[in-house]
């Protein structure tokens, strides 16, 4: 039998194209860079997303602490006033800016000097008091010894927004002085009295009494008259009503011919229009209007409701009239801020035209000397009127407000009327409640809308 031949086939190697490779690790390298790019920008964009929403979740909680903060002034002043703690014991008051977790808030530090001996606990019970009764959040306190008195701080939601340092007032050293001995003298002989014919001497004639003024009064007395030989009339106007609600009650107690101006959309502006309404109290709309960047404040700072330059007209007049019906009983209009708006003529006579048309009045609040929301109401046949004194400050106590109270009473006494602005802060109410009973009818009281034009 034959043999079959085998053979042996061998395969040679492919050979691998390197062109084909590096165009292979070209695609890997791109799809990795193009995951990584793609990983990079959802990352970013969530970085910046929770950004945004932080700084937005920020921004109101620094609003609503701001808010907190004036409520808890207020308390504060019922707390010196339960102590026996007046103006004059108040030694020095100073704001400190604080921040924490992107929210900033102001911090108020006062030194108080207590009139008396007053026990720890009795401070604590007051402190206790406005924890209890506070319209402010999550509010707690911590009282401490410190160097001749108490220190204490209070807290609304974990921020330290007071911080009230309450020291003992030495108390006087009467020193006696020591008693003289009585010196006894000689005895002498009684001397033999010589009578001399008396002279008596011409009597100078009375001096005419001063009237007396009316208790608490000092040298303004509040007795002048205007030029026309009538009582001068002011007219007190309360900006930024509807805040709080303890605030509207305070204020309703100082004259039904006060008129409210009550900011829009605020958690008690219906609250206020039924008091005012209940007390027979006028009440206006406080328009928010945006500021110039040059008075410290920015459109946010206006609240809600703002009119801005930059909106169309119709944008406009939907937020002005959207604004006017969230506030019943209003009989006109005056702005909150609002330097860089009412500066501007075009914007300012829409406004004024749309208040003529709902048979509205408007009170020039002059936030800046160059508005001309007064002369274009005058032109368009808008009854007006314009603010004479500022009452009050935020950072000043009961004694500028007083001050302020004499001014707008010498323009009334020169001009026969005049219009004042305040706020309703602690010391403003306080100020007024304590100046307004002074008047006994010699100084009029009267509704801004009786001094129109």
């Amino acid at each position: 039998m034959a043999k079959k031949s085998t053979k042996t086939t061998t395969t040679k190697p492919r050979k691998r194209n390197p062109r084909k490779k590096r165009v292979n690790n070209n695609r890997t390298y791109l799809l990795v860079a193009g995951f990584v790019l793609l990983v990079g920008v959802a990352l970013f964009g969530l970085s910046q997303l929770k950004s945004n929403l932080s700084g937005e979740r920020t921004d109101r909680i620094a609003d609503r602490l701001d808010e907190q903060i004036e409520s808890v002034d207020s308390d504060i002043y019922r707390m010196f006033f339960k102590l026996g703690i007046s103006e004059k014991d108040i030694t020095s008051e100073k704001n400190s800016d604080m921040e924490a977790g992107g929210v900033s808030w102001v911090r108020n530090e006062k030194n108080v000097k207590l009139p008396s001996k007053i026990s720890k606990s009795s401070v604590s019970g007051v402190l206790d008091d406005i924890g209890s009764s506070s319209e402010a959040g999550n509010l707690d306190y911590k009282l401490s010894d410190s160097k001749g008195g108490y220190t204490a701080t209070i807290n609304i939601d974990g921020y330290e927004t007071h911080k009230i340092r309450f020291v003992f007032g030495k108390p006087k050293v009467v020193v006696k002085k020591p008693e003289k001995k009585p010196v006894k003298e000689p005895v002498k002989e009684p001397e033999k009295k010589v009578e001399k014919a008396e002279v008596k001497k011409p009597e100078k004639p009375a001096a005419p009494k001063k009237a007396e003024k009316p208790d608490g009064q000092d040298e303004y007395s509040y007795v002048s008259k205007a030029p026309n030989g009538k009582r001068p009339k002011i007219s007190i106007i309360v900006d930024d009503v509807g805040i709080r609600k303890k605030d509207v009650d305070e204020l309703v107690k100082l004259s039904p011919n006060i008129t409210f101006a009550i900011m829009p959309n605020r958690p008690n502006s219906l609250y206020a229009a039924q008091k005012a309404k209940e007390y027979g109290i006028d009440i206006l709309l406080h328009q928010p209007m945006e500021p110039k960047a040059s008075s410290g404040y920015s459109a946010d700072d206006a609240g809600e409701g703002v009119l801005f330059v930059g909106q169309p007209k119709d944008k406009i007049l939907d937020q002005l009239n959207y604004n006017l019906d969230s506030v019943p009983n209003v009989i006109g209009v005056n702005n909150h801020m609002g330097s860089k708006f009412t500066e501007n003529e075009e914007l300012m006579r829409l406004v004024m035209l749309n208040l003529k048309n709902k048979g509205l009045f408007w009170v020039d609040s002059l936030t800046t000397p160059r508005s001309v929301g007064y002369s274009i109401a005058r032109d368009e046949g808008v009854k007006t009127a314009k603010r004479d004194v500022f009452l009050d400050s935020k950072t000043k106590g009961k004694s500028y407000v007083k001050s302020q109270l004499k001014k707008l009473i010498a323009k009334a006494e020169k001009n026969g009327y005049a219009i004042g602005i305040c706020h309703p802060y602690p010391q403003t109410i306080q100020a007024l409640s304590e100046e307004i009973p002074k008047f006994n009818g010699n100084i009029e009281i009267t509704p801004v809308k009786s001094l129109l034009n």
